[in-house]
């Protein structure tokens, strides 16, 4: 069986540039793809590269699309490279959308979906608000708090000035606010702990715990604070678990702190759910995840900045977490950063009528 394919680009601008410890991101580029069945069945799917964390880039998975020519068979679904983890993530989500409608839970194709796909939004209390890096977060969060997040999440770039904001920061917010800490992998070992180190003086729970402080390449040392007697405060796994096999990886290699999880760049969304990649496998809500998912002590699901379609996907996988995802807010505080999406953008998108930069 053969599917059609279609796919439009997009370029969606932040309403202010993000920075990381990676540099200054100002748009989020991508492409939604549609698959149709010969019976008018539609499947949608985002490719949201992330190159800085071993991804594709989006040239790369847009020859990608070029080279199959308007049409994919069943069976090469699961024979994309491992090398194009997002180009997976959109086909496997595209696929998995199909099974629902087979499944009888939707029946209107582009209508309902895209319908969903305009109106989505999350609950604030369900996810956690992106702080601004720098002295700006001391403004930022209390229009955070006053939209309803109670997770917080701050940027570390190493900055000197940072630990003096982090106790600024501190001082302000409300005693029912949780931050999360994200340094991107830019801290060296002594740096990291000595933010650790603050942490220990941080009222209980107050500090959720500190992402990603090293390298993803020396593992070693990540285990080592993780492992630490001497810190309290959890140590999470981002970029060294951008993919559905590094996850694996790092489970074998021991680890059993956090792990946040980002679904559109990690693969096929089926590599996580027992029974593995095949067709004949289909990705059920009630389906059972990979067993050796269980060794982790928390995990977290995180956007990439993709619009509705990709977080449609993502958030499907979250629910399979059930328990493992536990009461910790998702990580999709992202939309407030990003330009809103105009009205029925995606019929618009697939007409023509919006220009690729203006999504």
């Amino acid at each position: 069986m053969k599917l059609h394919l279609d796919f439009r680009l997009y370029r969606r601008p932040f309403r202010s540039p993000l920075k990381t410890t990676h540099g200054r991101w100002s748009e989020r580029e991508g492409i939604i793809l549609k698959l149709t069945t010969d019976k008018g069945e539609e499947g949608w799917g985002e490719i949201a590269p992330l190159p800085w964390f071993g991804t594709e880039t989006l040239a790369e998975a847009h020859r990608y699309l070029l080279g199959l020519d308007g049409a994919i068979a069943a069976h090469d679904f699961w024979a994309v490279d491992n090398n194009l983890p997002c180009c997976q993530f959109a086909l496997g989500a595209a696929w998995w959308m199909l099974e629902v409608q087979r499944a009888g839970l939707s029946v209107e194709g582009f209508r309902r979906f895209s319908a969903f796909f305009n109106s989505f939004k999350l609950d604030p209390q369900r996810v956690a608000g992106l702080l601004p890096a720098g002295a700006v977060a001391l403004e930022k969060w209390q229009t955070l708090y006053a939209q309803g997040h109670r997770t917080l999440k701050g940027k570390l770039t190493g900055d000197r000035q940072e630990l003096a904001i982090f106790g600024q920061l501190l001082d302000q917010l409300p005693p029912d606010v949780t931050l999360r800490l994200d340094a991107n992998g830019g801290l060296s070992r002594s740096q990291a702990e000595l933010w650790l180190e603050r942490c220990e003086f941080c009222v209980a729970n107050r500090i959720e715990f500190l992402e990603q402080p090293l390298d993803p390449q020396d593992f070693e040392n990540l285990l080592h604070l993780s492992q630490s007697q001497r810190f309290a405060t959890a140590i999470a796994l981002d970029e060294s678990v951008a993919t559905g096999p590094q996850l694996r990886e790092v489970a074998q290699g021991g680890w059993s702190d956090v792990v946040v999880i980002k679904p559109a760049i990690a693969g096929y969304p089926q590599f996580f759910l027992e029974g593995g990649i095949h067709p004949s496998h289909p990705a059920r809500f009630d389906a059972e995840l990979q067993p050796w998912l269980s060794q982790f002590s928390g995990v977290v699901v995180s956007s990439v900045f993709e619009t509705p379609v990709g977080q449609w996907a993502a958030l499907r996988l979250a629910s399979l977490f059930g328990k493992k995802l536990g009461d910790r807010p998702l990580g999709f505080g992202t939309d407030a950063w990003l330009a809103p999406l105009r009205p029925h953008w995606l019929e618009r998108l697939w007409a023509g009528d919006e220009p690729f930069e203006a999504v």
